[in-house]
C-alpha cells in the first residue's frame, strides 16, 4: 500500500467513528474475571499504545522453527535477520549480511558455537557478532574489528522474540506475555502452532481479529457456519497496551459462546471463547509481525482443553489443518488491500462492530504511516516502495501478491485452502511428504487418521476387556 493512500484513513475514520459512537452503549460488568485487562479505561478518546514501534518486541519465529542445525532468514520492519542457535541451544539474532562481500549470513552454516559464512567462511562470535574466524587471512594479520550488528532476542512462551530498538532499551519484561499460558499447561490445556509468511501488510490481520461479525461468513464450513451469523453488540474498552472488546453471546455452529477479544499493540491479538454453562474453553494468541511493507509473518498459538484426542493427530497434519482458518481470511484481505491500492476508503459504511478496527487505524496511521518506521536499506536511502518490491521477490518469489491472490481466489472457497497449504509447505522446507500428495487431499487424510486413531481405541478397549473378562 502507498504512503499517500494510508493517509486517507484518518479524516474518513474520525467521521466514521462519530457516527458508530453514538449507536453504542458500554458496559463493565460483562468481562471475563480471569481474563480480564489489567486496567480498563473509559472507551472515549484514542489508544493509549506508544507509536515508538522500535520500542516493541517481536515474535519472529517459534522455539519448533528454529532449528540448531542451520540458521534462518526473516525481516523485522524491512530489516533482515539471520536466526540462529549458539552452541548452548540460545537463540541468537544478526543482521543479515557478511561485513565482508555482503552476502546473507542466514545461508550460512554453523559451526563450533559461532554463524560461519558460505562464501568465505568467515565466522562470527554468536554473542558479540565480533570475527572470530578469517581462514584466508596471514597468520601474522590481526582479525577485523568489524562486528555484525545483533539484536536482543529473547525464547519465551516456545517463541523467538526480537528487539529492534537500542541495546540498551530491551527490556525482556515488556515482552507480551501472561501467565496463563503457564496456567494451561498445568491444568490440561494442549497447543498447536502455525507459522506462515503472508503476502498482506499485518495491519488488516490485527483489525479482522477485531471483527467477530465476518467468522460465520469467511469461515463458513470450518468453525463456523452462514447460519451463526447474529446481530453483535460489542462491549469496548481501552487499555494502556491497546483494546479489550467481550461479547456475552457469540454463536458456532448453532452453540452459544461468551467471547473476548484484545488488542496489544502494535501487532498481537488475542481471543478467548469459552461456551456457555460449561468448562469448554479455547485461548487463542495471533502474533501478526510487520516484515516488510505489504507483507507479515503470521503466528498462530492455540490452547485448548477441549477436543484432546486431536493432539494425537500426527504433528505433520496439524499445521496444514490451521491453515484453512487463515485462508478465509487471507483471501479477505488481499481482495480489500487491491481495493484500498487503488483508491478505496477503509470503512465507507461502519456498523458498531467496527469501532475498533476504527480507532486502531487512527493509532496505526500515526505509527506507521505518520513515523515511517521502515528500514531504509543499508546506505539508509532505500525507497518504501523499492523495499516492499525486494523483499516480496526474495521472500515471497513465487507467492508475490499478485499470484497468490490469483490463485486463491481462483477456488472460490473457504475450505480449499491448496494455495496456501502449498506456500506453507515452500516456506518450511519440507524435504519429505508430509502425509498425503496433494494439499486439497488433507481432509480426506484427516478423516482416516481420526478414523484409524479411533480403531485403534476400539481394539485396545477390546482386548483389555476380552482380557478380563475371558
Amino acid at each position: 500500500m502507498g504512503i499517500g493512500m494510508h493517509r486517507t484513513f484518518l479524516a474518513q475514520q474520525i467521521a466514521v467513528s462519530r457516527r458508530v459512537k453514538r449507536s453504542l452503549k458500554k458496559s463493565s460488568s460483562l468481562m471475563m474475571p480471569d481474563e480480564r485487562p489489567q486496567e480498563a479505561l473509559p472507551w472515549d478518546g484514542g489508544v493509549q499504545a506508544s507509536t515508538d514501534l522500535k520500542d516493541y518486541w517481536y515474535v519472529v519465529s517459534t522455539t519448533a522453527e528454529l532449528s540448531a542445525d542451520r540458521p534462518h532468514s526473516v525481516r523485522l520492519l524491512g530489516e533482515p535477520l539471520a536466526l540462529f542457535r549458539d552452541a548452548g541451544g540460545v537463540a541468537r539474532a544478526f543482521s543479515d549480511r557478511c561485513p565482508h562481500k555482503s552476502v546473507k549470513l542466514s545461508d550460512g552454516r554453523l559451526k563450533n558455537g559461532t554463524l560461519e559464512c558460505f562464501y568465505h567462511g568467515w565466522r562470527f562470535d554468536s554473542e558479540s557478532g565480533a570475527i572470530a574466524h578469517v581462514p584466508s587471512l596471514p597468520q601474522d594479520c590481526a582479525l577485523p574489528k568489524q562486528c555484525v550488528k545483533t539484536f536482543p532476542c529473547v525464547e519465551k512462551d516456545e517463541l523467538i522474540w526480537v528487539y529492534p530498538g537500542n541495546l540498551a532499551d530491551a527490556d525482556p519484561a515488556k515482552i507480551p506475555t501472561k501467565p496463563v499460558k503457564t496456567d494451561y499447561r498445568q491444568r490440561g490445556y494442549w497447543r498447536v502452532e502455525t507459522m506462515i509468511d503472508l503476502p498482506c501488510d499485518h495491519s488488516f490481520f490485527v483489525e479482522n481479529l477485531m471483527d467477530m461479525a465476518h467468522t460465520p461468513w469467511a469461515h463458513d464450513g470450518v468453525f463456523n457456519m452462514r447460519s451463526d451469523a447474529m446481530p453483535l453488540v460489542p462491549k469496548w474498552y481501552m487499555t494502556p497496551t491497546g483494546m479489550y472488546g467481550f461479547l456475552e453471546e457469540y454463536r458456532t455452529h448453532g452453540q452459544l459462546k461468551t467471547l473476548s477479544f484484545e488488542w496489544l499493540a502494535p501487532c498481537n491479538n488475542e481471543i478467548s471463547v469459552r461456551k456457555k454453562g460449561e468448562s469448554w474453553h479455547a485461548h487463542l494468541f495471533f502474533y501478526n509481525t510487520p516484515t516488510a511493507p505489504g507483507q507479515m509473518r503470521h503466528t498462530f498459538v492455540v490452547y485448548r482443553n477441549v477436543d484432546r484426542f486431536l493432539q494425537y493427530i500426527p504433528k505433520c497434519l496439524q499445521p496444514p489443518f490451521e491453515l484453512f482458518i487463515i485462508h478465509g481470511d487471507t483471501v479477505a484481505m488481499l481482495s480489500q488491500a487491491r481495493n484500498m491500492r487503488e483508491g478505496c476508503p477503509h470503512i465507507t459504511v461502519a456498523t458498531p462492530s467496527d469501532e475498533m478496527a476504527i480507532k486502531y487505524r487512527k493509532w496505526y496511521s500515526k505509527a506507521f504511516v505518520e513515523k515511517a518506521p521502515w528500514w531504509r536499506g543499508w546506505d539508509g536511502k532505500l525507497d518504501i516502495e523499492d523495499l516492499a518490491t525486494s523483499a516480496m521477490e526474495t521472500c515471497l518469489p513465487q507467492f508475490g501478491r499478485g499470484v497468490y491472490e490469483r490463485a486463491a481466489a481462483s477456488t472460490n472457497s473457504s475450505t480449499n485452502a491448496e494455495h496456501i497449504v502449498t506456500m506453507w509447505k515452500v516456506q518450511r522446507r519440507h524435504r519429505k511428504p508430509l502425509g498425503f500428495e496433494q494439499p486439497s487431499s488433507l481432509p480426506l487424510a484427516m478423516v482416516l487418521g481420526l478414523a484409524g486413531l479411533g480403531l485403534g481405541i476400539g481394539l485396545s478397549a477390546g482386548f483389555l476387556a476380552a482380557k478380563r473378562h475371558p
